[in-house]
């Protein structure tokens, strides 16, 4: 899975209020397929729709409606919240019938993630139960067709760090395994090109410092890491960008070194 920009997929002016999209090649999806959202700090994660070509979870550009926050933008330990919404399914039958998808999560654990590469950093875990529904053409009704539970570890700075899903057998595909593992880091890959030297100016006034560095052309933004001990070989994500200019808090610590990598989602 990679996060990309709307434009990429074939059908992203569907969601004309998604600002980015999950793009999915192969795995437990047939073919390429698109889930778009937005995220911001008032309503969170938003889901805007998906367009699954090849898929029985949608055999059209599917925008849902109302749009579906599926994570708050403030999470804590305890914390529960539902999500719904309808869709088509591609019955061998009845041709497209309505398809309705619920999820009830709840953040059950917490602790410290390791991840190769990263220090350790405190995270929060998510205990996520789908339940997909199809409709009954001939009696009325819901009748359940698959149920999954998917684990998902959230990080203040890197997001979703890791998932661990357990499909179930389901009316689909019987024949799918009962059980899979499946984990993921949602960050662009960094591309060859180095940035610019960047100058950093520090701002006592607003405890910030901001950074500034030469624009390069062919990249589509920028990721911003800083590390306290460079020894440890260990980075941590403090923000995306597509300016050449970025303003951050002070860090706490005496000494703290910062770099640009430049990326490319294409």
């Amino acid at each position: 899975m990679d996060v990309v920009s709307t434009s990429v997929g074939p059908y992203g002016t569907n969601f004309p209020a998604a600002n980015f999209a999950w793009q999915y090649n192969g795995g437990a999806i047939e073919g390429t397929s698109w889930e778009y959202y937005s995220l911001d700090a008032s309503n969170g994660l938003v889901f805007y729709g998906i367009y699954y070509p090849t898929s029985y979870e949608g055999v059209e550009p599917l925008p849902i409606t109302p749009q579906v926050p599926v994570l708050p933008a403030t999470v804590f330990y305890g914390q529960t919240w539902t999500t719904q919404y309808q869709f088509t399914i591609e019955d061998l039958l009845f041709g497209d019938v309505p398809g309705l998808y619920q999820a009830t999560n709840n953040i059950d654990a917490y602790g410290t993630l390791q991840l190769p590469g990263l220090e350790p950093v405190p995270a929060l875990r998510i205990a996520e139960v789908e339940t997909y529904f199809e409709q009954d053409i001939l009696f009325g009704g819901w009748d359940v067709f698959q149920q999954d539970t998917n684990w998902l570890w959230l990080a203040e700075g890197l997001g979703f760090a890791v998932q661990a899903d357990s499909f179930a057998p389901n009316a689909v595909d019987p024949a799918d395994q009962p059980y899979t593992n499946s984990f993921s880091r949602e960050f662009v890959s960094p591309i060859s090109k180095p940035a610019p030297k960047v100058t950093i100016t520090l701002n006592a006034i607003s405890n910030s410092v901001k950074l500034s560095w030469g624009a390069l052309s062919n990249v589509d933004g920028y990721l911003i890491e800083y590390s306290t001990n460079l020894s440890a070989g260990a980075w941590l994500p403090v923000s995306q960008t597509t300016s050449n200019t970025l303003s951050v808090p002070m860090p706490n610590q005496k000494q703290t070194f910062i770099r640009v990598r430049s990326q490319s989602g294409s």
